[in-house]
């Protein structure tokens, strides 16, 4: 059965690696079709190893600032398969007493709040915290 997907997935990208097809959580197994060119944008907020496959544990992590709510406070999306949640918005807050930026809050969103793209792979992050409660 492995190999047959192996030769008859569709619509693979040009990253892809046939023999990952089955754990992917972008390919369905009934068709043998794959939807992560239709459905991962190439949005510099939310890309990671889970979805740019060129990218590896060595150049995947990346931090950008989305706002300020007041002085010292800001909050950042930051994206890497190699941390959990996968991409996750974090605020943080500068504290003058330690001089450095402590985090007062995270949020792991289901859609990325810049592009929409649906985070799949946060997804399969909360199914797995649910079973380990």
């Amino acid at each position: 059965m492995k190999s047959k997907f192996k030769h008859e997935a569709q619509n693979l990208r040009q990253e892809c690696d046939p023999t990952e097809c089955l754990t992917c959580p972008y390919f369905d197994m009934d068709i043998g079709r794959c939807s992560a060119g239709e459905k991962i944008k190439s949005c510099r907020y939310c890309t990671n190893a889970f979805t740019d496959l060129r990218l590896d544990s060595h150049h995947d992590l990346s931090y950008f600032p989305i706002g300020k709510a007041e002085k010292g406070v800001t909050a950042f999306i930051r994206s890497s398969a190699e941390y959990r949640p996968p991409v996750c918005i974090i605020v943080q807050q500068y504290r003058e007493e330690i001089k450095q930026n402590v985090d007062i809050m995270h949020y792991t969103p289901k859609f990325c709040p810049v592009c929409g793209r649906e985070i799949t792979e946060n997804k399969i992050f909360l199914q797995e915290e649910r079973f380990h409660e």
